[in-house]
């Protein structure tokens, strides 16, 4: 630990606080959810290293006393990116008010039995997909192996929309038919742990493509939405005060991080009958930060001593291939096989292996551009979350809007703007937008408060 890099830490996490305190209005709305997530994957390995609890990850590539002088330049890139992010949260919201329809939330109140139907439809076919990868590649560890390690399933990753998308629906059903029997004094139990079952079942199916993003947001969606809707009984008015909230916010964190540890762990012993080398053997912290993929920051530091000193700025090149990802093969037959920018990062220092070390929005932008690059992707990413934000406030209290925005912003988004936010919006917001046209009921005043009823602020840019 040095003073300089405590230093550089502290406006990092001044600015979180400030984002977290000021522009956020629940705690648990967009901006809030982007604290925690950006606290994850990038400051929380940064009071690890910083502080000497862990060593930058992987270790042989980091010389002794080098990691020291990389601590205050990468806090100083968190800094810039996080100033920028509220500079373009606060001066460009009217361009951000061109971007709310992107954001998939229903304007009217959804039809329960319509979001059931959507389920059953979304079950099926995530059904007879699952089927077809078994037979094919004889058995979940075939699956599995064929997604993370040969990677054949290279082209077929639509059809992972299916499982994805019907895990959200299937808990936002949950969730309704849960708060809607609470409300109306009826028992409807067991069609709620039906719909229950289902986002387990279709999550279980995201796994089976190497996978662990569906259980974490079914878990995510679960939670957050008992929270939120927990609110119209008249309970936990969080939004009169944040302290409340604390104990909820933590629960949810502890609760997701034992979850996709336990699911890294179980994907291991398929695989290999044992824990990968990367967690075997190592400290309670490292195994954690490896299960989790919560090393962003270490990546980024590589990226920092690296370009352009040995390598030059990408110039876009990344995020290039997020926006030509985004049109599927089938519809592309000469579609160019590019590897995404995590796993070409990895193959520099290590070509023997197929899985990624992801930079993550800040890590992007530096190696395609530089520190003004930063400064850009902070503007661009505050811009969106405007966007996110202005729409969390339009919408009506329902079950499926909680659903929706908490998975565009753990997966579209979690870091910022990233070079494969352009794929992650078609994977996800897309089929989560055509969703909320079929589910929406009849044009009528919601009898629901809006997403984040508590007070507006003065520099509100939505006010």
């Amino acid at each position: 630990m040095t003073v300089a890099s405590v230093i550089a830490l502290l406006p990092v996490l001044l600015l979180l606080i400030l984002i977290w305190t000021k522009l956020s209005g629940h705690a648990i709305d967009p901006l809030a959810l982007f604290c925690y997530l950006f606290t994850f994957y990038y400051v929380f390995r940064d009071v690890l290293i910083t502080f000497g609890w862990d060593t930058a990850y992987p270790d042989l590539y980091f010389f002794p006393g080098q990691t020291a002088q990389l601590l205050p330049r990468a806090s100083i890139a968190l800094t810039l990116f996080l100033a920028a992010l509220v500079s373009g949260y606060l001066v460009f919201a009217p361009a951000a008010q061109a971007l709310v329809r992107l954001v998939p939330v229903a304007r009217t109140e959804p039809s329960t039995r319509r979001v059931g139907r959507l389920v059953v439809w979304l079950t099926v076919a995530t059904s007879l997909v699952s089927l077809g990868l078994l037979a094919r590649y004889g058995g979940v560890a075939g699956v599995i192996r064929a997604g993370k390690v040969s990677k054949s399933l290279a082209g077929m990753y639509e059809l992972r929309i299916f499982p994805s998308v019907g895990a959200v629906a299937a808990s936002a059903l949950a969730l309704a038919l849960w708060h809607e029997g609470r409300e109306l004094g009826t028992r409807r139990t067991g069609r709620a742990l039906l719909a229950l079952g289902a986002a387990l079942f279709n999550a279980a199916c995201v796994m089976l493509w190497g996978s662990r993003q569906g259980v974490a947001v079914v878990i995510a969606i679960l939670i957050t939405g008992q929270w939120l809707l927990g609110r119209r009984s008249g309970r936990g008015r969080e939004s009169h005060g944040r302290r409340p909230g604390y104990a909820r916010v933590l629960t949810l964190t502890l609760v997701l991080l034992v979850a996709i540890f336990g699911l890294r762990v179980a994907r291991d012993t398929v695989l290999r009958g044992h824990v990968s080398r990367p967690i075997l053997g190592q400290s309670a912290l490292r195994q954690l930060s490896v299960a989790t993929n919560s090393t962003y920051f270490d990546a980024m530091l590589l990226g920092l001593r690296d370009w352009p000193h040995v390598y030059p700025y990408r110039g876009g090149q990344d995020f290039e291939i997020g926006i030509e990802a985004m049109v599927p093969r089938a519809l592309w037959p000469g579609k160019p096989a590019k590897v995404t920018p995590g796993t070409w990062f990895r193959q520099l220092y290590e070509p023997q292996f197929v899985n990624g070390w992801p930079l993550g929005a800040v890590g992007d932008w530096y190696v395609n551009f530089g520190l003004p690059g930063v400064v850009f992707g902070g503007l661009l990413s505050g811009i969106v979350y405007s966007a996110l934000m202005a729409a969390w406030r339009r919408a009506a209290w329902t079950a499926f809007n909680v659903a929706a925005m908490t998975c565009v912003v753990m997966w579209v988004v979690p870091t910022g703007f990233e070079a494969l936010t352009p794929l992650r919006w078609a994977q996800w917001a897309l089929p989560l937008i055509l969703c909320t046209w079929f589910v929406a009921g009849r044009a009528r005043t919601s009898r629901r408060p809006a997403l984040a009823p508590g007070p507006r602020l003065e520099h509100d840019p939505a006010s």
